[in-house]
């Protein structure tokens, strides 16, 4: 049998078994760092530091401009981190995201100390005012 150890930090998520062969990792489980050993592991293994959603901003957005960054907590996230993000709904039906010839508007994301950040920007030749449209994201390591 191989033997896999994994250090997590106590911000981490638990690894605990489940019925049969399967596990998973739990929230807030961990009060202190451990090391896990996982019978059999093969690959790597991820864990999501955080997770979420965010409303993006419903004012008129000059052309070649941004809006101010929706600035969302997600504790543990670092700067090296990459967000991924969908939208919760079909944006292609809301308001600027609708595709068309003079072009539509993007989301910029980026991640800070404790927070992911979302900037909605207009690259068209006019301003767009944006439908009501809402992100869901997370951080995996």
């Amino acid at each position: 049998m191989t033997r896999s150890k994994i250090t997590a930090p106590a911000s981490l998520r638990c690894l605990t078994r489940l019925p049969g062969r399967r596990r998973a990792l739990q929230p807030n489980l961990l009060t202190a760092n451990r090391t896990v050993t996982v019978p059999d592991a093969n690959g790597t293994l991820t864990v999501t530091i955080a997770t979420g959603t965010a409303a993006l901003p419903t004012s008129s957005i000059a052309s070649g401009a941004c809006s101010s960054a929706v600035a969302v907590t997600a504790k543990g996230v670092v700067i090296t981190d990459v967000i991924t993000t969908s939208f919760n709904a079909d944006p292609t039906s809301i308001a600027g995201y609708v595709p068309s010839p003079g072009g539509s508007l993007y989301i910029v994301s980026y991640p800070t100390a404790g927070n992911v950040n979302f900037k909605v920007c207009n690259n068209t030749a006019n301003p767009i005012t944006p439908g009501a449209a809402t992100l869901n994201w997370n951080v995996k390591r």
